[in-house]
């Protein structure tokens, strides 16, 4: 079963939260067991710096996935409005054809078509 865009944006912002704090705690974890240049651990602070910049580049991908799936909903949309105009134009004509032949028609037999 095909997914709402609702549904798909839900989804995705739950993976790039959970993705995100578990990258947080991992690096929190790996950072904590070496110590930075001046020999004082900022396992937190470089956790969180790490995070954000990774956070950044994953949340691009996710706006431009987001797009991409509105973007063919709205193709979609748009076909159906291009034959729904392109149908109610020829119903138009065919009106206008189905006059034409009644007023000939009556003119030649005095009969009406419809």
């Amino acid at each position: 079963m095909k997914k709402s865009i609702n549904e798909s944006i839900k989804c995705a912002l739950a993976l790039v939260i959970a993705t995100t704090l578990t990258f947080i705690v991992v690096m929190i974890v790996f950072m904590g067991c070496f110590p930075t240049e001046q020999g004082k651990p900022r396992p937190i602070y470089d956790a969180l710096y790490i995070g954000g910049t990774f956070f950044g580049g994953f949340a691009t991908l996710t706006a431009a996935y987001i797009a991409s799936r509105m973007f063919n909903d709205w193709k979609d949309q748009h076909n159906k409005t291009i034959y729904s105009d392109f149908s109610i134009k020829n119903i138009s004509m065919l009106q206008e054809l189905i006059i034409s032949l009644n007023k000939h028609i009556s003119i030649k037999n005095d009969v009406n078509f419809f």
